[in-house]
């Protein structure tokens, strides 16, 4: 490989050597993962998660930039990592470059953490790179630096752990390239990704190493709407949900690829999944990038065609019922007690709700009920809760009086319960004859999620969604044409596949699904199961 050109502080360029190094790039490597596992050891696990720093596995680095490199258009790129930490990405890219004769022009790296920055400096400088300390956010405002190859895995910052006045320079910066600014709840990823533009020349490639999350999330909708009209597209790599590419940081990551060019009318974008964005696992799915909007969700294309594909006919389960979320009762272990424990303290609960287990503590099917609409389960629950004054409280049942009395300071300042009049009446809910546990693993079974038939007058935490038949099924049930046995059975038989595509994913393989989520799952095999007809036109059902 022939000596690099790299950048002075000064913005100029001059040759780095006159002759290679010494030692190989392997060396180097070795001496690099060495240094890295010493800062990582040294570093409290607290503390670099709130930093959002997760090194790259180096296998991964290397196949992110063989992709990468061979769609590179230039004879001899210039190459510009963010958040470089110790350079796996650097060196992933010159042993890419080495085995296929590829000669950099300039490679340079960003990065904030002092250490890591003299860590990079001391392994790579002899090999022609230069490596900059400091915020690349801040690099790309005052940089003439144009890289037709930037690779990053840029910090996994959570934004609650980005301060006020961070976000709103970052946003200031973000606005400059989109003319608008970011939700304040993107991680530190999408102010990188957004802001990196200034930094690329025209055709440049860019691979991200990032967190699956901007596909469904509302905080993603700015960095989908940027990239589905602004650059093309390349590859949306995904990872397997149900593992994890980082050991030390639970979250599904993917591999997001893109040419820095406007997007022609006939381009395409690849969604593939697996190991190796190289050898993709299973059917890569391939669609125009025109179907790609900001305001619809993305994860659905790895799998099947989203909702705006789909015909405007497609009942979705919105159409048979009304979706709403479990209590939040601000405080579960003040606010739900066993009946048990109730009863010994001399409570009437007599005017309290019943309320259910957790989904973890909760394995049945169907939920019957006592003659007092009592959920019949081992572990039996209730809500302390009453809209009723003190003092009224205080005449009818005083030992709940007595009760929310001793609640401590902990309890009555918790954002929800502060915020609510009076402090111990937790939001209502009518009981759900059907719940759906809206989140779980799948654990190689396949059913993350579970439709619950509930006989009772309890009422579930914010842990499930509860559904109320609406429209047509709520008249059929009502005139007995069908039963909530019928429907229970067509849900238990409904596609877990349809649910997952309609949901998110999270590290490890959690699954997901928001009440607006579900309403919009497709629901047209439920509505041929139980017999209910919709038509094309008009109102749909009938």
């Amino acid at each position: 490989m022939k000596p690099l050109k790299g950048l002075t502080g000064s913005g100029s360029t001059e040759w780095r050597t006159s002759k290679l190094p010494d030692f190989s790039l392997t060396d180097l490597e070795k001496k690099r993962l060495s240094k890295q596992r010493k800062l990582d050891a040294k570093r409290d696990p607290v503390e670099r998660n709130k930093e959002g720093q997760f090194a790259t596995p180096p296998s991964l680095a290397s196949s992110i930039a063989k992709f990468a490199l061979q769609l590179v258009s230039v004879d001899e790129p210039i190459m510009l990592e963010p958040s470089c930490g110790s350079g796996a990405f650097i060196y992933a890219a010159l042993s890419a470059a080495e085995q296929t004769g590829i000669r950099y022009r300039d490679i340079v790296g960003v990065e904030k953490d002092q250490e890591f920055a003299e860590v990079a400096k001391n392994l790579w400088s002899e090999w022609g790179t230069t490596i900059i300390e400091g915020d690349f956010l801040d690099f790309a405002t005052t940089s003439s630096l144009k890289a037709d190859l930037l690779i990053a895995n840029p910090p996994y910052v959570r934004h609650h752990h980005l301060p006020k006045e961070i976000k709103a320079r970052y946003s200031a910066i973000v606005s400059r390239v989109t003319g608008r600014s970011p939700s304040g709840l993107s991680g530190l990823y999408v102010y990188f990704i957004l802001a990196s533009q200034l930094c690329l020349a025209p055709g440049a490639i860019s691979a991200w190493l990032i967190p699956s999350e901007f596909l469904d999330t509302n905080y993603g909708k700015s960095i989908r709407k940027y990239l589905a009209e602004n650059v093309s597209i390349e590859r949306i790599h995904r990872f397997d949900p149900d593992g994890l590419v980082f050991d030390d940081a639970l979250v599904t990551s993917l591999i997001l690829v893109f040419r820095n060019k406007q997007p022609g009318k006939n381009h395409k974008v690849t969604f593939s999944e697996g190991d190796d964005i190289n050898n993709p696992e299973g059917a890569s799915l391939v669609f125009p990038q025109t179907s790609l909007h900001g305001e619809s969700r993305w994860s659905g294309y790895f799998t099947q065609a989203p909702r705006s594909d789909l015909p405007e006919t497609e009942p979705t389960l919105s159409d048979l019922f009304t979706i709403r979320r479990g209590i939040a009762t601000g405080n579960n272990s003040y606010f739900i007690r066993s009946r048990d424990a109730v009863a010994a303290d001399g409570i009437d609960d007599s005017d309290l709700i019943p309320v259910l287990p957790p989904p973890r503590r909760l394995n049945l099917p169907t939920i019957s009920a006592d003659p007092d609409g009592w959920p019949i389960l081992s572990e039996q629950l209730v809500l302390m809760s009453s809209s009723e004054p003190e003092a009224t409280i205080a005449a009818k049942n005083p030992s709940l009086a007595k009760y929310f009395e001793g609640a401590d300071d902990k309890t009555r300042n918790s954002y929800l319960v502060r915020n609510r009049a009076p402090w111990y009446k937790v939001e209502s809910r009518e009981p759900a004859p059907i719940l759906l546990t809206y989140m779980g693993r799948a654990n190689g079974k396949g059913t993350p999620f579970r439709f619950i038939l509930n006989y009772s007058r309890a009422i579930a935490t914010n842990g499930y969604l509860m559904l109320y038949p609406r429209g047509v099924l709520e008249n059929a049930i009502q005139e007995g044409s069908l039963t909530l046995e019928d429907v229970h059975k067509a849900l238990q038989q409904f596609s877990q596949e349809s649910l997952i595509a309609g949901g998110r994913v999270y590290g490890g393989g959690l699954r997901k699904i928001e009440p607006k989520e579900l309403a919009n799952v497709p629901a047209g095999s439920i509505f041929r199961q139980l017999g209910i007809r919709y038509n094309t036109s008009g109102d749909r059902l009938f």
